[in-house]
């Protein structure tokens, strides 16, 4: 099965172009997708009252997660500093989540800083975590893209987390029973400031479908590209290229395109006039 989502779900700039109103975002948002990325949990560990919120959701609908910070970019995986025990911590804070069969896979986003000279650190830490959960790997350093990083993770069976971004190639490797992918954008100077065009989605068909032959489970995607609504247009497009269903109405579908397209043109024009300044 493929769950195609977006990266979180609340934000200011989507009220107007894929809400219709602050209110009660979340219910809106899982009538039409039946997943989404939890980005808050990297900033901090959530709350018990939370995670028990977050468990009563609509049943076909399954979120993944990010590990927080402090265990990825504060402790960097360092097991000697106690990074393990902090992920037990989130574990059995998340374990409502997963008992409740609305929780997959697990985010490590690893730091920028943090390249293959820690393979030694990342393998210590991947084996203290217990195999009945998924968990996936972002990598963020190009020296990770090496044939001993992909044997490594499928020795844990832990999902290599594909990418379309900037700085890393958007190489195909399943590592483990299910497979995940997080589009992020091209902006020059934000990443996520990006609306995907249809050939550069068209691009993506023929890969996804690979990782779906190559995947014995589910396969999830996350646009990340949030800034507008950018995320969910790019997202239902996506869905479309892929011959899935969805269910974004088309009065909300011409509404998201509508905005997103005059956001784009204002950002554009905003650029073009400190240009045509800048000459002067």
């Amino acid at each position: 099965m493929i769950r195609l989502g977006t990266a979180g779900w609340k934000y200011e700039d989507w009220v107007g172009s894929f809400y219709p109103s602050k209110k009660h975002q979340f219910i809106y948002f899982s009538k039409i997708f039946n997943t989404a990325e939890i980005n808050s949990t990297f900033y901090n560990f959530p709350s018990r009252k939370v995670v028990a919120a977050w468990s009563r959701v609509p049943d076909d609908f399954i979120f993944t997660a990010k590990v927080p910070q402090e265990v990825t970019h504060k402790l960097r995986l360092d097991v000697s500093k106690g990074a393990d025990q902090r992920m037990q911590d989130y574990l059995q804070l998340m374990a409502p989540l997963r008992d409740a069969h609305r929780l997959g896979p697990l985010l490590i986003q690893l730091p920028p800083s943090f390249d293959f000279e820690h393979v030694e650190v990342i393998d210590a830490f991947l084996q203290t975590l217990p195999g009945e959960w998924e968990f996936v790997v972002e990598f963020r350093h190009r020296s990770w893209m090496q044939d001993a990083t992909f044997d490594l993770l499928r020795r844990h069976q832990v999902a290599y987390c594909i990418v379309d971004e900037p700085l890393l190639p958007s190489r195909v490797e399943v590592t483990a029973p299910f497979s995940y992918i997080r589009w992020h954008g091209h902006g020059k100077k934000l990443w996520y400031y990006y609306l995907y065009n249809q050939e550069e989605l068209e691009a993506w068909v023929p890969k996804v479908q690979e990782i779906v032959k190559q995947t014995p489970k589910d396969v999830y995607g996350y646009f990340n590209n949030h800034w507008h609504g950018f995320a969910a247009r790019n997202c239902v497009e996506m869905m479309e290229l892929l011959g899935m269903p969805h269910r974004m109405p088309k009065h909300v579908r011409d509404r998201v395109n509508r905005v997103t397209d005059q956001r784009i043109q204002r950002k554009k024009s905003q650029q073009a006039s400190l240009s045509q300044f800048a000459d002067e």
